[in-house]
């Protein structure tokens, strides 16, 4: 970086010589200027590169911070669903959603890094970057559990054939729709919005209202389907 930032002010030297040369015409000049915008655009694209790779770091150490705290309460989530809730809730189909969406939201990030398609505020503190990393893993392991309760709860279908509460592939079943749900945000609030749709008030007139009262087109009901 060092060097192209040497590049461009000896290109800008240059061309302020070459203006202030009056043997020069203008056709020169006007040369000597745009290779100037073009070092210079250059030079402030490596920059920008360089600086949302830092503002990616800093984003990273956040979510390695969070992670072990994200797991550390989900497990205690599931300790609790064990001893309180063990009547309405599987713990151990629980802890696979949420720890597996977990470790999908740092895989997310990791790839999205190794790939260069993390877009960071540069502008914001270490800390807000660091913060806002730390609360990634804490979303993806939610996101997942919110998942795995609309699975059960029937407001979701999965293609496929689903295994049974006491199939030993349930295990792996909601594992895997954890680490979908929480290494893909989009994927994850694309299928919540459809379970909302599904438990949206009836209208008499056949469309759904929403809690505002704004209507929605016909043709979406509460039922599940079979």
């Amino acid at each position: 970086m060092s060097a192209t930032l040497f590049s461009a002010l000896s290109r800008v030297l240059d061309t302020a010589d070459v203006l202030e040369d009056s043997s020069v015409d203008q056709a020169q000049q006007r040369a000597a200027l745009e290779a100037t915008r073009a070092e210079w655009q250059l030079a402030r694209r490596r920059a920008l590169v360089l600086i949302q790779r830092q503002a990616s770091y800093e984003y990273f150490v956040g979510v390695m911070i969070g992670t072990p705290f994200a797991i550390a309460l989900f497990g205690c989530l599931g300790l609790l669903a064990a001893t309180v809730w063990s009547s309405s809730i599987s713990a151990s189909n629980f802890l696979a959603a949420t720890v597996c969406g977990t470790l999908g939201a740092v895989v997310s990030v990791t790839q999205r890094m190794a790939t260069g398609r993390l877009s960071v505020d540069y502008t914001a503190s270490v800390g807000v970057k660091r913060i806002l990393g730390a609360w990634r893993p804490f979303l993806g392991g939610i996101l997942a559990g919110v998942l795995q309760f609309a699975i059960i709860g029937g407001l979701l279908t999965v293609q496929g054939r689903e295994p049974t509460p006491a199939s030993p592939a349930t295990f792996a079943f909601y594992a895997l729709v954890g680490f979908a749900g929480g290494f893909s945000e989009r994927l994850a609030t694309d299928l919540l919005e459809r379970a909302g749709q599904l438990i949206a008030p009836v209208r008499a007139d056949g469309g759904d209202t929403t809690a505002d009262g704004e209507a929605r087109p016909a043709g979406i009901t509460g039922r599940r389907k079979r």
